[in-house]
């Protein structure tokens, strides 16, 4: 996810508190948010929220990055 990211653009590198973070391109705008700057993809640094990968892949397709979903590599007609 990281290296796709980067590949887009974006920063990876870790807030004060050690969360992996990472930054979006200059100039990139959030068409979620009225076209506002977007805002750094914050991960969490321990598994424990289960949810918490998955919702900064789906942060980060809506912020242009291709992210696969897990399981779903092939189109329907190639399975």
């Amino acid at each position: 996810m990281v290296e796709l990211a980067e590949e887009k653009g974006w920063t990876y590198d870790e807030t004060s508190d050690g969360h992996p973070r990472l930054s979006p391109p200059a100039g990139l705008a959030d068409p979620y948010k009225d076209g506002r700057p977007a805002a750094p993809v914050i991960f969490g640094k321990t598994p424990s929220d289960r949810r918490g990968d998955k919702n900064a892949a789906s942060h980060l397709r809506r912020l242009g990055v291709e992210i696969p979903h897990k399981g779903h590599t092939q189109g329907k007609e190639n399975r």
